[in-house]
């Protein structure tokens, strides 16, 4: 339905071992252009897992669609978005 939307993106990433991660970000996309990102910049200090958090409001018609995706820079190549309890979701709640 049209109207204002609240999406949330939470991003739990991975890298599978110690001091592999150099950066990583997570997008929201609407109607296949980015319109909001965050991210996190570990290459002075690498990590293993972080977690990303990308908000937005949105004003969006019935025929709009949203997309999420997570870039991680990951020197094992075994980069991951953890899913389940507590890990990665995303969310659109209408606002009124």
């Amino acid at each position: 339905k049209d109207g204002k939307y609240a999406i949330l993106l939470n991003l739990s990433l991975d890298t599978g071992a110690d001091s592999n991660m150099n950066y990583a970000y997570g997008y929201i996309y609407k109607n296949g252009s980015n319109i909001r990102q965050a991210g996190i910049d570990l290459r002075a200090n690498p990590g293993r897992r972080n977690f990303v958090s990308v908000f937005s409001v949105e004003d969006l018609s019935a025929t709009d669609y949203i997309e999420a995706y997570a870039i991680i820079d990951d020197t094992s190549g075994s980069p991951s978005v953890t899913s389940g309890t507590a890990n990665s979701l995303f969310m659109l709640y209408k606002l009124v």
